[in-house]
């Protein structure tokens, strides 16, 4: 009898393994408009787009820098008591991105200078049982939070250099060893003196254990509970800080937690401003006041700072001037003219084209002022009358303003009989309103 024979062959390749605790360098995306760098029309997108980002985490840390240096406040300040002090932070179902959000509560966190506080995120995905949620809030507190920064706000620069380095050291954590008792063990030891003056830190120097549960509602109910009565069988020993993310209501706790938990809770909440607040600052600030335009085009040559206009249309050539003139809107102009000379010089000398282009569009900037500051005014004057006849947001007055002749309209007509009908302190209020925001508009 012939014996098997093996039909098919497998190969099997290894790589060799990286250094234990290597950390794998970053790459950068490459970017897919270099190729236009040396373009004016891309220099100009560049410059305009930088001004955008900017604006907009202006706009970001107006909407969060309160309520972050709140909970910041209440974390410092919290004592120890038999209940464990909790911060109810209601983001609500909106809010753009609730990671961004505990990211940056994390980064101001760790950026208080006079104490050295450890933070651990814990989401849903970590407390499928009591057991996985207890390791995963002891390797964040120990490990120092490294790999949780770089990846929710990929900004460890400002981290202090000697902190950083401890932790990166502690970064390795075993999972058998993320117990309680290896967390009481740690945090009566680390920092036992400090390093520059070699004194003894008492708990409050050591700072606090901020544990941030970022889905509250996502919770199992029943993990939820044994993990905050074991937090509180420590909480005389351990100087812990809740930080509960809800997405709904407070009353959500209550739901989820039994009276006998919740007693264990000292809550004081927090409210996140809405949505909606965040996209009025936005369409405000920015989208309201700039306008766009399609680029790679010689119009795009114009849209630019009011300081480069000068500049840019200096630069522009013949081939850019020729392009120009075939746009409906320069030719309507020169059909318009009177000054039949003129006319024929914009089409055939590419000098006095120039000149003329910049005297139009600082005409148009000034008007463009001239037309926001009115807008800003009247928002002012009209934007808390009685249902709001032209919208109480800006954008609602704008969109009316860019589509019709407002002062023409009834809604105009019943603004301002209500104006007149209003006592004369309350107008006074809204001019001195006006006066104290015209160094905004």
């Amino acid at each position: 009898m012939i014996g098997p024979e093996s039909v098919s062959k497998g190969c099997f390749g290894f790589g060799p393994k990286s250094p234990t605790g290597k950390k794998r360098g970053k790459t950068t995306a490459s970017n897919p408009l270099k190729f236009f760098s040396n373009e004016i029309w891309y220099q100009g997108y560049s410059k305009v787009w930088n001004e955008i980002e900017t604006k907009l985490e202006t706009v970001e840390d107006d909407v969060t820098g309160k309520l972050l240096s709140d909970l910041l406040t209440f974390i410092t300040s919290s004592e120890a008591t038999y209940q464990i002090p909790t911060a109810a932070l209601l983001t609500g179902i909106n809010l753009p991105d609730h990671d961004v959000l505990f990211g940056q509560l994390i980064k101001k966190i760790r950026s208080e200078k006079k104490v050295s506080h450890r933070v651990a995120l814990i989401g849903s995905s970590d407390c499928f049982s009591i057991k996985h949620a207890i390791e995963r809030t002891v390797s964040h507190l120990i490990s120092g939070q490294i790999k949780l920064l770089e990846s929710l706000t990929s900004d460890e620069d400002d981290l202090d250099s000697e902190d950083d380095e401890k932790n990166r050291k502690e970064k390795f954590v075993k999972r058998s060893t993320c117990t309680m008792r290896a967390l009481l063990e740690w945090y009566q030891n680390v920092n036992e003196t400090s390093p520059r003056k070699k004194v003894k830190l008492n708990r409050e120097d050591k700072g606090k254990l901020v544990i941030i549960l970022k889905d509250f509602e996502a919770i199992s109910s029943k993990v939820l509970q044994d993990f905050i009565q074991i937090l509180s069988g420590y909480i005389n020993m351990l100087p812990f800080v809740l930080v509960l993310g809800v997405a709904t209501t407070l009353s959500s706790i209550s739901d989820n937690l039994s009276h006998s938990t919740t007693s264990r809770l000292s809550l004081k909440s927090f409210q996140s401003q809405p949505s909606v607040y965040f996209l009025n600052n936005t369409l405000n600030e920015y989208c309201v006041i700039e306008h766009f335009r399609e680029g790679g085009t010689v119009v795009g040559l114009l849209c630019c700072s009011e300081k480069d206009i000068k500049r840019n249309i200096a630069r522009m050539s013949h081939n850019h001037l020729e392009d120009l003139r075939r746009i409906d809107s320069f030719k309507k102009y020169v059909e318009r003219l009177e000054d039949e000379q003129l006319a024929n010089a914009l089409l055939n000398d590419d000098i006095i084209a120039k000149e003329e282009i910049l005297k139009l569009m600082l005409q148009l900037r000034k008007t463009i002022k001239e037309f926001y500051l009115c807008l800003h005014i009247l928002h002012l004057l009209v934007s808390q009358l009685p249902n709001t006849p032209l919208g109480a947001q800006m954008r609602e007055l704008y969109a009316d303003a860019m589509t019709k002749d407002i002062s023409k309209t009834e809604d105009f007509k019943e603004c301002r009989q209500l104006l007149e009908f209003q006592a004369k302190d309350q107008l006074i209020m809204k001019i001195e309103k006006v006066i104290e925001n015209k160094c905004n508009i």
